[in-house]
């Protein structure tokens, strides 16, 4: 918002860790004052009485008292992740490739934007039980409900052989005898039976 209005962000005062503190574009110290507690996080303020003589001080702020900036007691983990991956953007782009892509598909195709359950266990056997649908979903788009359906009651035989499904898979389904299905494009499913 401040960019907007043609005034210094947050990102133009540097934090200097070993003083506490941070310094301004003009130079002075903006020192901490105090800390309080909002939106379940605990804030500390910094400020500096320089601000009223200050010839940058319409670039600044349009508050009277001077410029003030909050920083969350943790900032520092924020700090340490962006200068990793500024570090190695080669990994941010893989992550956006390999893992971000079910989470939105997750997210917004399926629906599940937020956890219906309370409680560790309960949002965790949740969460299982979404990743398992989309898990099966994706299966599906890639071989098929039919060959999906007879891989299972493969499967199925081999934990259970006594089980109802006696019907054999037909001989195009890529099943190896050590109880693996390797899918054309490379993808492995391997079972191991009691």
């Amino acid at each position: 918002m401040n960019r907007k209005r043609g005034l210094f962000t947050k990102q133009d005062f540097v934090y200097d860790e070993a003083k506490d503190c941070y310094r301004c574009p003009q130079g002075e110290e903006l020192t901490y004052r105090y800390e309080s507690f909002e939106q379940n996080r605990l804030i500390r303020y910094y400020v500096t009485p320089k601000c009223r003589d200050c010839p940058l001080k319409a670039r600044c702020t349009t508050n009277q008292r001077g410029r003030r900036i909050t920083r969350w007691v943790d900032e520092k983990l924020l700090e340490e992740m962006a200068r990793r991956v500024r570090a190695r953007p080669e990994v941010m782009r893989r992550r956006q490739q390999l893992s971000e892509p079910p989470f939105g598909t997750i997210k917004r195709a399926m629906g599940h934007g937020y956890f219906l359950m309370k409680g560790l266990n309960k949002v965790g056997a949740e969460m299982s039980l979404t990743v398992l649908s989309y898990n099966i979903k994706r299966v599906i788009n890639l071989i098929g409900v039919k060959k999906m359906i007879e891989f299972l009651s493969y499967v199925i035989r081999l934990i259970n052989p006594t089980h109802l499904l006696t019907k054999p898979p037909t001989q195009n389904l890529p099943i190896a005898p050590a109880h693996s299905f390797v899918h054309p494009h490379g993808f492995n499913f391997t079972f191991h039976t009691p």
